[in-house]
């Protein structure tokens, strides 16, 4: 016992010590208007290497002794400790959790999966003691109201409750992030306690389904309720609660950049093959389809949102169709361009469950939140392959979300719209194999208002050409020699451009690319009478224009001029003369040029 406060007594003025030498520091580090300090662990290590084993072995205990020692310096009343940087021994994936890390401090990264509504949780309470008259205080760590056990006096019994302290809480889940996850294991996913400061509006933007994050906190074990047929046992699982939470967000917006990123994007910008060489960087273990990595070029750079009279807004994000029987490398595309955008999702259909928008479950005994695919992805872009196999409910969920723009999410008492903003790629296979003879809706299963929701729309035919098969065959045989590309650019730099294009550059439409995607579209319309109103529609002219902005991006251009609707117009028609929806003695099979 006497070790035990010796120990606590070295703790409290190693402590004082550090504070006092750090104040400055410290006391920048307060965040403005709130109780809370971060203080890097790193510091802490350099200074004290006993204080900081004693954070990391048992941080509870320590972390109250350095605010009861800040309060004894006169630093500002009731300050909360986080910490930020903590060392690598103390980073560990979710699924390596075990007994052994219980009440320790450590660090995760995962991906929020659920959140539950923000409550009220009691911290401490005080009671008085009948016999005695005596105050006693008592800590509130779990769920499980607790009461004095004993007073000093002797007494056990009908303590009087005086007073409660409470403070918000917030449970989520957190899923393991899949960049982490070895090849065919299952994600696994914790329970995470939020408290105080941790479920401020200004952090909720962090705790938001979707989101990467990075947890510091505390390994405990909880008591879940487990129903086991008429019979409810209790069950422990581990539980974090956090000490701090960071966002490892990518978004197109977020991403930094150097002076040198900046310097090296704007060289490349000025490269005379620089469509070429992006071009030639999409999928390079894909042959040819040259104007499919096009238009995935320019999904990825994206147009831009652009609102209309009445303040309606008009998507800048491009949605792109694919489909093609199996063996023409559509998983390959998705799997390629959800590895390059921010946020980027790639999912297959026949795994969905029906968990593409969004559901509610009952968590803890509360409503909460579990976010479909479409969720998950908001402010990337979302890869679905094989969306035939969702069913007609699905398939109307993402129509009605890529519609509005929002997905409803039902709540207890309320519903509340969650803005959604994506770029949708999608594969799809025919019922048996495409038939020129056979209108194309009726070969595929999708419905044709989901179908109308798409800016671009390409059948990739496998029709045997002794060029083109032995080249597939070639490249596919020698995939394993991981040759470059002399004209490709490396994934790292084109992901920056792609990222710094989004941030930096806004291209304002002109007057003569409005005239001429507008001709192009009147003339359409007028060419053909076999057009149905599937390929055909007022939805093109905007269709055309996302794809003449995101070209203009990719020219770190601010404005769109003719290079880029006519580039556009090129990809139109090239996925209209794809879908056998262009007749071929039209001139404009031809357009521009002509």
């Amino acid at each position: 016992m006497e070790n035990k406060e010796r120990r606590y007594e070295e703790l409290i003025q190693e402590a004082k010590n550090f504070l006092k030498s750090n104040r400055k520091h410290i006391g920048e580090s307060i965040r403005t208007g709130e109780r809370v300090v971060v203080i890097k662990f790193t510091t802490i290590s350099e200074y004290s290497p006993d204080l900081a084993e004693a954070i990391l072995e048992t941080p509870e205990p320590v972390i109250i002794l350095l605010e009861q020692a800040m309060d004894e310096l006169g630093f500002i009343k009731d300050l909360r400790v986080r910490f930020s940087e903590l060392p690598k021994t103390a980073k560990t994936k979710v699924r390596e959790i075990r007994a052994k890390h219980l009440d320790q401090l450590i660090e995760v990264e995962g991906i929020v999966r659920q959140i539950s509504e923000v409550r009220p949780q009691v911290i401490n309470a005080r009671f008085e003691c009948p016999t005695c008259g005596a105050i006693l205080s008592v800590r509130q760590r779990d769920r499980k109201f607790v009461k004095p056990s004993k007073c000093s006096c002797g007494c056990k019994y009908d303590f009087k409750l005086l007073s409660k302290e409470m403070v918000d809480t917030q449970y989520i889940v957190v899923e393991e992030s899949p960049d982490l996850l070895e090849s065919e294991k299952q994600s696994t996913e914790i329970n995470v306690l939020l408290k105080e400061d941790l479920v401020d509006p200004k952090m909720q933007k962090y705790i938001i389904p979707g989101n990467k994050i990075k947890i510091i906190g505390i390994i405990k074990d909880i008591q879940t309720p487990l129903k086991v047929g008429s019979k409810t046992i209790s069950k422990k699982k581990f539980m974090i609660e956090a000490n701090n939470i960071f966002s490892l967000e990518e978004t197109f917006e977020c991403l930094p950049l150097s002076e040198e990123d900046t310097k090296e994007i704007k060289e490349l910008s000025t490269d005379p093959n620089l469509f070429k060489k992006l071009v030639e960087s999409i999928s390079p273990s894909v042959y040819g389809k040259e104007e499919i990595k096009e238009t995935i070029l320019l999904q990825l750079f994206g147009g831009v949102e652009n609102k209309k009279s009445g303040l309606e807004l008009v998507r800048g994000e491009i949605n792109v169709l694919l489909a093609g029987a199996s063996g023409v490398a559509k998983t390959t595309i998705l799997k390629f361009a959800s590895s390059i955008a921010p946020k980027g999702k790639y999912f297959q259909c026949r795994r969905s469950n029906g968990n593409i928008s969004a559901k509610t479950i009952k968590y803890f005994g509360e409503s909460s939140l579990e976010p479909g695919i479409i969720v998950l992805s908001n402010n990337g872009i979302l890869c679905l392959d094989e969306i035939e196999d969702i069913s007609k409910k699905d398939q109307e969920s993402i129509y009605n979300i890529l519609k509005d723009q929002s997905v409803e999410i039902p709540k207890v008492g309320t519903k509340i719209d969650l803005k959604i903003n994506i770029g949708l790629l999608v594969a799809i296979s025919p019922k048996k194999r495409f038939y020129n003879c056979v209108p194309f809706t009726d070969q595929i299963n999708i419905s044709k208002d989901l179908l109308n929701m798409f800016d671009i729309v390409f059948i990739i035919h496998d029709e045997p050409n002794e060029h083109n098969d032995g080249e597939i065959a070639s490249r596919v045989l020698q995939e394993h020699k991981q040759e470059v590309n002399a004209e490709s650019i490396p994934q790292k730099l084109l992901r920056k451009y792609i990222f710094y294009a989004r941030q930096k550059i806004k291209p304002v439409r002109t007057d003569i690319a409005i005239k001429e995607i507008t001709k192009f579209y009147s003339e359409l319309r007028q060419s053909n009478s076999k057009f149905s109103d599937v390929y055909i529609n007022v939805r093109n002219p905007e269709s055309i224009m996302r794809l003449a902005e995101a070209h203009a991006r990719m020219r770190l251009s601010n404005q769109v001029d003719l290079v880029d609707a006519r580039k556009a117009i090129e990809l139109f028609t090239a996925s209209l003369k794809s879908q056998g929806g262009l007749d071929p003695d039209s001139a404009l099979e031809k357009y521009p040029e002509n």
